[in-house]
């Protein structure tokens, strides 16, 4: 490898073993292969309990310069590893990569390819597509992508143009000494560090919209909500997180455009993700009520559905255990 890589795919993780030979072996196979040398590796442990680091450190022993492992001495939360994981890597771009996502065929050498393009300014940050494989139904859902990569001047035009893309952690490549300059020890325990890094290096930056190479993420995996809890709550702290572009100097409109976009997929999230229990339901009820107060639609159908009326998975049970002839779950 040269003395500094030009670009790092950082994999942050936590009890990630089951699925994390995968992404780096969808990484590490093309390197190889193809002899690519400016490349590294970079996994960031945050005090894994099962064989993560053993994996790890495997890789790192077999491929020394190319696979580097660190571990957090205790577990720092899942937004402080992923902002340690871009602060310890070397590239001067970094991809941070979910430990259960993968890399499509060719896509190390089309986006190095893209880098070593990049011409000054260069962009603090670019957003793949991410591609989706749905774990339950066993199905891919493309995303939609721009026929060729997109330039924007600054972080107005930029988030204009991405919207919920941003979303993705596994879409995210940074500059690394862009990141470097900012502080977010205040968007700790959010779950969007990332998103909070983006809306602090992009304001008067430029940045790409890739229409490759796409990085497949794996939706529906059960291990997300033992790890970040509810995901509806995640969508309040979601908006919390956007809501700094109003405060870091950005125009209002695009805050208002999320939130309006917010209001007309809100009933499908309430019945696809709520919680069972009353205390979470009146805590998601109060965040969404600080976003969406304004709006006819929360108060009259999204507030009761929330609260009174079963989500559509719980539904879904219920009816086949009908079916089945055990009645019993109506009393559950």
């Amino acid at each position: 490898m040269t003395s500094l890589p030009l670009l790092t795919f950082a994999i942050p993780t936590y009890n990630g073993a089951e699925y994390l030979k995968g992404a780096i072996d969808s990484i590490l196979n093309e390197v190889l292969a193809k002899k690519i040398d400016d490349i590294e590796i970079l996994i960031s442990d945050n005090c894994s309990r099962d064989a993560t680091g053993e994996i790890s450190e495997k890789y790192q022993a077999q491929y020394p310069g190319l696979v580097r492992y660190r571990r957090n001495a205790e577990n720092a939360g899942y937004d402080r590893n992923v902002d340690l994981a871009i602060r310890a890597a070397k590239g001067e771009y970094v991809w941070l990569i979910g430990d259960d996502d993968y890399l499509s065929p060719d896509a190390v050498s089309v986006i190095r390819a893209k880098v070593l393009a990049f011409s000054d300014p260069k962009p603090a940050a670019c957003i793949a597509p991410a591609d989706h494989y749905n774990m339950v139904r066993k199905e891919m859902v493309y995303a939609a992508r721009p026929a060729a990569d997109k330039v924007y001047p600054d972080g107005n035009s930029f988030f204009q143009s991405t919207m919920w893309a941003t979303s993705s952690m596994a879409s995210v490549i940074v500059r690394r000494a862009d990141w470097e300059r900012i502080d977010l020890a205040d968007s700790y325990g959010s779950q969007w560090v990332h998103l909070a890094g983006l809306i602090r290096i992009m304001r008067n930056r430029p940045g790409i919209v890739l229409s490759s190479p796409p990085v497949i993420v794996r939706i529906r995996n059960p291990r997300w909500q033992g790890n970040f809890g509810n995901q509806l709550w995640a969508g309040v702290s979601h908006l919390d997180t956007l809501s700094r572009l109003n405060t870091e100097g950005y125009s209002p409109e695009i805050f208002d455009e999320f939130i309006r976009q917010r209001v007309a997929s809100n009933l499908m999230a309430i019945l696809t993700l709520k919680p069972s229990d009353l205390a979470s339901k009146v805590k998601i009820a109060k965040g969404m009520a600080h976003y969406l107060y304004k709006y006819p639609v929360f108060w009259l159908i999204h507030l009761p559905a929330l609260l009174f009326i079963p989500n559509l998975p719980r539904v879904k049970r219920a009816l086949k255990k009908m079916i089945s002839g055990d009645y019993k779950c109506l009393f559950e």
